[in-house]
């Protein structure tokens, strides 16, 4: 066994993979190192095209098949090869979506009493009464069924998921004769030497009985599963109540069902799209602007797998892909319907609340202390590293940026005790280039060793030279150690890692810092603007005729006065998915004595302790915000 081939099997075993994905995996590796001749850890993206070629063009695969090739090459390169964002660049054949020949119950029905065999009459009839896959009726022990809740458990079903499956008066039944007449000890569904069945032979019988009971439909064993689905939908069943039967992840793919349901008479029931209306018809919209340049397949195609998902969020918000409800009125009758949110944090319609909550949080843990707003920023000149390694660049800014305040807070000869700190990381400017700073809300003060507050004596809280230069350093010595240590993979070389840093460090970094006199709150919000949504609105598309794009900017080098420009709607796409952040990655932090675990007691603390300081102050108010914007630095 080779080390590549190792370290794959661990990766997937600590993904917790099934040993049928495994073996998957490892054969679309395998055939493309058979193809190439070469280790895949020294192909290039074209050899990997010339692959999928191969398989589409000549062996002619199905489009499942191809696609199966197409996750497990991906997984070895991203998460073996530690390849984050890894864009194979090739043409997959499109997925056919096929209706599939969905049973009646009397043909069910047919089939069942068309088996001869008792034990195979019975696992067809659980699959068909609890919707159950085949792999999970041969997985079934004695001790899953609980005749007395009748409930079936399935342990460990598709996606590593226990569930439970309610149990019919007369499927109960059948199984108690069943048990009867076969008294199986540990597996319910056992073979001659007491081990499970082989999934073959159920598909045979399956076959078998089918044939005999002249259904003609097209389908396998799973068709049954389709079947209770279709039928539990019919007989008024709820799509979430389905959704925990099926044992589905996502209720997309419960909703297959509600499609391929047919309705009791031709043309009734559906939904008047042109009466209602369209979700993009309210004007000029990212959404609009997305399904303009992701119609064709050629669009479709550049995406890297996050950012297609994201679009998709996007494209699905607020429209009847995501389900929703109807609001019905008693006088009238007049029906309203409105769609679920997809609430993506990307998406510029979604997290307002959130967004409103987040406020309301930081509202209720603001010291009466002057508090001050930092912006520090990244040279454009690492805008490469970010686009191949954004996860990692990220982390450093932000622990840069602690280790810096953190180590001005410390100095005996200035606030001598731990700060706290807020930050919001944003990557946009004003017209969506890449733009890479943390905003920071700090309270102007420190926690000594012994629990007393050390307020700063004016509203100059640090110098911002030193400030500037102390964040250069440790952001250009942490990516240097982070290189070494072989965590930028897709940076290679040195001489040119040397150059670019050495090169940073004859910059002058921006930092911006200033003080909130008695506007703390209106801080509070403008970080809360963006730490749910992304900076583009919906409000800042003027225009767009299905090419063009008009988009309001405001210039920060004139007066910040109200702009327009004109982008092709492709281009907006690509600056939009610039900030596209990675999958989990936590945009908003908290640091210090605001850190999430010691924040409540803290406070308290710094209340208690800064009231005997002030003993006349009045309550502190919230002041009236200001007609203008807090001003921000040119992005």
């Amino acid at each position: 066994m080779t080390p590549l081939r190792q370290r794959m099997i661990e990766a997937m075993q600590m993904h917790g993979y099934s040993p049928r994905t495994h073996e998957s995996y490892l054969l679309a590796v395998r055939g493309l190192a058979r193809y190439t001749r070469r280790s895949p850890d020294t192909l290039a993206p074209a050899d990997l095209r010339g692959y999928f070629e191969y398989l589409v063009l000549k062996r002619q695969l199905a489009p499942a098949s191809v696609r199966l090739a197409y996750h497990g090459i991906r997984f070895l390169y991203r998460e073996v090869l530690a390849w984050p964002e890894v864009d194979l660049d090739v043409v997959l054949p499109k997925r056919p979506q096929r209706i599939p020949g969905l049973l009646t119950r009397a043909e069910v029905a047919a089939i069942l009493a068309a088996c001869a065999d008792a034990r195979y009459r019975t696992m067809l009839t659980v699959c068909y009464g609890c919707g159950l896959r085949l792999s999970e009726v041969l997985a079934l022990r004695v001790k899953d069924i609980d005749s007395e809740r009748r409930l079936v458990r399935i342990e460990q079903g598709k996606g590593a998921k226990d569930r439970l499956v309610p149990l019919s008066p007369t499927l109960l039944e059948q199984l108690r004769a069943y048990w009867r007449l076969y008294r199986p000890h540990d597996w319910l569904f056992a073979g001659r030497h007491g081990e499970p069945l082989s999934p073959t032979a159920l598909q045979k019988a399956y076959t078998h009985a089918k044939r005999r009971a002249g259904v003609t439909k097209v389908g396998g064993i799973h068709a049954l599963r389709h079947a209770y689905a279709t039928h539990q939908l019919a007989a008024g069943l709820g799509v979430e109540r389905l959704q925990r039967l099926m044992g589905h992840a996502s209720i997309r793919t419960t909703l297959r069902y509600v499609h391929w349901l047919p309705s009791a008479s031709e043309g009734e029931g559906a939904l008047d799209l042109i009466a209602w209306g369209w979700v993009m018809a309210e004007g000029p919209s990212l959404q609009a602007v997305i399904h303009a340049c992701l119609a064709d397949a050629d669009g479709q195609r550049r995406l890297s797998p996050r950012h297609w998902q994201v679009c998709r969020h996007i494209l699905d918000c607020r429209t009847p892909a995501l389900g929703g409800f109807a609001l019905e009125c008693d006088g009238c009758g007049d029906r309203a319907f409105l769609y679920h949110a997809c609430r993506d944090r990307h998406c510029p319609r979604c997290q307002r609340r959130a967004s409103q909550a987040w406020c309301e949080r930081q509202r209720a843990a603001v010291l009466p202390v002057t508090y001050h707003h930092l912006v520090l920023t990244l040279p454009h000149d690492l805008d490469g590293w970010v686009e191949v390694h954004p996860k990692e660049v990220y982390d450093l800014l932000f622990e840069t940026v602690w280790a810096t305040l953190s180590a001005f807070g410390a100095d005996p000869k200035r606030l001598d005790g731990q700060m706290g700190m807020t930050a919001v990381l944003h990557t946009w400017g004003q017209t969506l280039v890449r733009h890479v700073h943390l905003h920071c809300l700090v309270p102007g003060g420190a926690l000594s060793a012994d629990g007393n507050w050390h307020p700063a004596t004016s509203t100059y809280l640090f110098p911002v030279r030193a400030l500037s230069r102390h964040f250069r350093g440790g952001f250009v010595s942490r990516l240097r150690g982070a290189f070494a240590a072989g965590r930028l993979p897709r940076i290679r070389d040195r001489s040119e890692v040397d150059r670019v840093l050495d090169a940073l460090m004859a910059t002058d970094w921006v930092v911006y810092s200033k003080p909130c006199l008695g506007h703390t709150e209106t801080v509070v919000d403008y970080l809360g603007r963006y730490s749910h949504r992304i900076a583009l609105a919906d409000s800042r598309i003027r225009d767009f005729d299905g090419e063009s794009v008009d988009l309001s900017y405001k210039d920060y080098r004139d007066g910040d006065r109200r702009k327009v420009m004109t982008l092709t709607g492709e281009e907006l796409l690509r600056r939009f998915l610039l900030h596209v952040l990675p999958k989990g990655f936590m945009r908003v932090r908290h640091f210090g004595f605001l850190a999430n675990r010691c924040r409540a007691r803290r406070l308290a603390e710094i209340v208690r302790r800064w009231r005997p300081l002030h003993p006349k102050s009045p309550p502190r108010q919230s002041a009236p915000r200001p007609s203008t914007a807090i001003p921000v630095p040119p992005a």
